[in-house]
């Protein structure tokens, strides 16, 4: 869980980073097919940070950093469905690229935030 959420978190990053590089920006699309603005590319950079944040925690930490995560991009994923190609509330750049990231992120957030507990003491030192 612990690598997971390090990839995640680098993953977001980049992301988020990669939003806020002017040649990597096309018509306000990173790698032309997100469409991406500050709101979009904070909403990543602090997705990844806490997630390297998490990486570093207690599994129970981490385990609730991905329950959070998961269920408020697949908020955003149905949101994303909803406004189609239209930002977020006015606020978040999106089209159905960014809905689809959305929706993979969400279901891999959920899976480790639900994914079966390690309820067994011997594994204390792991956590």
């Amino acid at each position: 869980m612990k690598i997971f959420a390090l990839l995640f978190g680098i993953i977001f990053l980049m992301f988020g980073i990669a939003g806020f590089v002017p040649g990597a920006l096309t018509d306000g699309q990173l790698v032309r097919v997100f469409k991406v603005n500050t709101w979009l590319n904070v909403l990543h950079l602090l997705t990844g940070l806490f997630a390297v944040i998490v990486c570093w925690m207690r599994r129970p930490y981490c385990r609730i950093y991905f329950q959070i995560i998961g269920t408020l991009y697949a908020l955003i994923a149905v949101l994303g469905f909803i406004y189609d190609d239209n930002d977020l509330l006015g606020l978040f750049a999106n089209n159905q690229s960014d809905t689809w990231f959305h929706v993979i992120a969400a279901i891999a957030a959920l899976v480790v935030g639900y994914g079966e507990a390690d309820t067994s003491s011997n594994h204390r030192g792991h956590q």
